[in-house]
């Protein structure tokens, strides 16, 4: 069993070697620094969360006004009733997921949220310029 350890790769008898003694010894003290960060995971943030739903609204509403159409099948049929009745029930049901996740101690689920507004957003974004562009 090999482990590495500052740059030295430990054998199963704890001898140390350099990366270079051993082929391929780069290549593994490569996957074990990459596994290494893909455990590390962002902080989750309320204070962006709440930024980033204002700025979907935001969006939203400034693409609806240019002329772009709701993405979300479930959110467009809401829409034809009440533009901003819809928006707030979508909110809502974003608040509650990330409460839950708060609850029961699943921090990352905040992280996925935030990342999935971020990319509405930029969607919302390219919607209204090219709604604008094309007008």
């Amino acid at each position: 069993m090999l482990s590495v350890v500052l740059g030295t790769i430990q054998s199963e008898h704890g001898e140390g070697e350099q990366p270079h003694d051993r082929p391929g010894a780069y290549a593994f003290a490569g996957l074990a620094m990459i596994f290494r960060l893909r455990k590390e995971f962002p902080t989750p943030s309320l204070a962006v969360f709440v930024f980033l739903q204002l700025l979907d609204i935001l969006t939203t509403l400034l693409g609806l006004r240019v002329g772009a159409r709701e993405g979300s099948l479930f959110i467009g049929r809401l829409m034809k009733m009440d533009p901003m009745a819809a928006l707030l029930i979508s909110k809502l049901f974003a608040v509650v997921l990330v409460l839950a996740a708060l609850r029961w101690h699943r921090p990352r689920v905040v992280v996925l949220v935030n990342y999935w507004v971020a990319l509405v957003v930029v969607w919302n974004l390219i919607a209204i310029y090219t709604t604008v562009l094309l007008h």
